[in-house]
C-alpha cells in the first residue's frame, strides 16, 4: 500500500512539474510578444506573487486544521484550470493583470499542500523526499522542451495555455486518486489554533531559514524569470535557446536532488549551503560579464546545488525544527514569504531591465548572494542539524 501511494506521489510531482515547465519559463516571452513593457511584466509578476502571498498562509492553516490534503489539492487544481482559461481569453492589460493574479494564487497554493503531505508521508514510511523533488526537475525539463518545440512552429500564444491546461487536467485526475495521508497523520493532540501559530512564529530556527532564503535562493528564482528576455534582447538568440538553457540548468538537478539528502546527512547542512552560495556567486559573476552562450550554459550546471538547498535543504530543515502538526502551516508561510520577497525582487529587476539592461539583473543577484554567504559564515544554526 505504501509503495503504491509513493508511486502516486511520484506521478503527481512529475506531471504537475511538466505543467510548470510549460508555462513559467516562457510566460514572460509571451508577454513580450503581445507588446507588454518590462515594467508591466514586472508588475504582473510582483502583484501576482503578493496576491498569492496573502492567500497562501490562510490556505495552509485551513489545510492543517481540517487535515484534508487530498481535497485541498484537488480544489486548487480545479480553480487553476478555471482561472487560466479565463486569463487566456483576455486582451487588455487590466484584465490580463487581474486573471494573472488569480491564476497565480491558485497555482501557488498547490505545491505547499503537496509538499507538506509528502513530507509527512516520507517521515511516516521512511521514503526519500529527494526522489519526489527530482521528479519535479525532470518534469520541468520535459515540459519546457515540449512547449519550445511546439512554439517554434505555432508561436507562444497558441500552444502555451492549451497544453498547460491539458497537463493540469491530467494532474487533477492523479490527485483524485491521491493517498489519504490525512488518515495516516501522526497521533498527537492537536493544539489550539492561535497557540500553534504563535509557536511557529516564535521559532527562531524557522525564522532564520526564512531570512536566509531572502539572500540565498530567492534572488536566483527572481532573476531566472528574465533569462529568456536576456537571451533575446541582450544575446540576440532565438526563443529556442531557452530550451537548451533549461536542459543544461535543470537536467543535472534530477541526479543531484536524488543524492542531496545523503550529502546533508554525511557532511552537515552548513557545508552544503556554503558550497551552494559560493557557486551561485561565481555563476552570477559569469552571467553579468559574459555574452558567450556556451559559457552561459556551462556555468548554469551549478544551479543544481542551489536548487537542492532550496527544496530538499530548506524543507528538510523546517521539518526538523517545527512540530509535525504545523507542517502545512510552516510550508505555506515559507512559500508566502518566498513569494513576497520574489515579488519585490521581480519588480526591482523589471526596473533594472528597462533602465540598465538584463546584465545588471545578474549583478544585483550576485550582490544579494554575497549577503547570504556572510550570513552562512556567521551562523551556528546548522551545527546540530543532520
Amino acid at each position: 500500500m505504501k509503495n503504491k501511494a509513493f508511486v502516486q506521489l511520484i506521478s503527481f510531482y512529475l506531471i504537475y512539474s511538466i505543467s510548470q515547465g510549460i508555462l513559467l519559463p516562457f510566460v514572460n516571452i509571451y508577454y513580450d510578444q503581445i507588446g507588454l513593457t518590462g515594467m508591466q511584466i514586472g508588475q504582473i509578476g510582483s502583484l501576482s506573487l503578493i496576491g498569492t502571498m496573502m492567500v497562501l498562509p490562510l490556505w495552509g492553516i485551513l489545510t492543517d486544521y481540517i487535515k484534508k490534503y487530498k481535497w485541498m489539492l484537488v480544489l486548487s487544481l480545479i480553480l487553476t484550470l478555471i482561472m487560466t482559461y479565463l486569463w487566456k481569453l483576455q486582451s487588455s492589460y487590466s484584465w490580463i493583470l487581474l486573471f494573472s493574479i488569480l491564476m497565480s494564487i491558485f497555482r501557488g497554493v498547490t505545491m505547499p499542500v503537496c509538499d507538506s503531505a509528502s513530507l509527512l508521508f516520507c517521515k511516516l514510511y521512511h521514503k526519500d523526499y529527494g526522489l519526489l523533488r527530482s521528479m519535479s526537475s525532470l518534469g520541468y525539463v520535459l515540459g519546457s522542451v515540449v512547449i519550445v518545440k511546439a512554439a517554434d512552429y505555432l508561436g507562444y500564444s497558441s500552444p502555451l495555455v492549451c497544453v498547460y491546461l491539458g497537463v493540469i487536467f491530467i494532474a487533477l485526475i492523479i490527485a483524485l486518486n491521491y493517498p489519504k495521508i490525512e488518515q495516516e497523520k501522526e497521533k498527537e493532540k492537536k493544539g489550539a489554533f492561535i497557540e500553534d501559530l504563535k509557536v511557529l512564529l516564535k521559532n527562531k530556527a524557522y525564522l532564520f531559514i526564512l531570512f536566509l532564503a531572502a539572500f540565498n535562493n530567492i534572488p536566483l528564482e527572481s532573476a531566472s524569470v528574465y533569462i529568456g528576455n536576456h537571451f533575446i534582447s541582450a544575446m540576440h538568440l532565438s526563443s529556442s535557446s531557452m530550451s537548451t538553457y533549461l536542459i543544461f540548468a535543470t537536467l543535472p538537478e534530477i541526479a543531484f536532488i536524488m543524492i542531496v539528502s545523503k550529502l546533508f546527512r554525511n557532511y552537515g547542512y552548513k557545508k552544503i549551503y556554503l558550497i551552494a552560495s559560493i557557486t551561485q556567486i561565481l555563476r552570477g559573476i559569469v552571467y553579468t560579464l559574459t555574452s558567450s552562450f556556451p559559457l552561459f550554459l556551462l556555468v548554469s550546471v551549478v544551479q543544481m546545488i542551489m536548487v537542492g538547498v532550496a527544496s530538499v535543504g530548506n524543507f528538510g530543515y523546517i521539518s526538523k525544527v517545527i512540530p509535525p502538526r504545523l507542517t502545512t502551516s510552516a510550508m505555506s508561510i515559507y512559500s508566502a514569504f518566498v513569494m513576497i520577497v520574489t515579488a519585490v525582487y521581480t519588480q526591482l529587476f523589471g526596473f533594472i531591465y528597462d533602465d540598465f539592461g538584463s546584465h545588471s539583473i545578474f549583478l544585483v543577484m550576485t550582490l544579494l548572494n554575497v549577503v547570504g554567504l556572510v550570513i552562512l559564515l556567521g551562523t551556528k544554526r546548522f551545527d546540530h542539524i543532520r
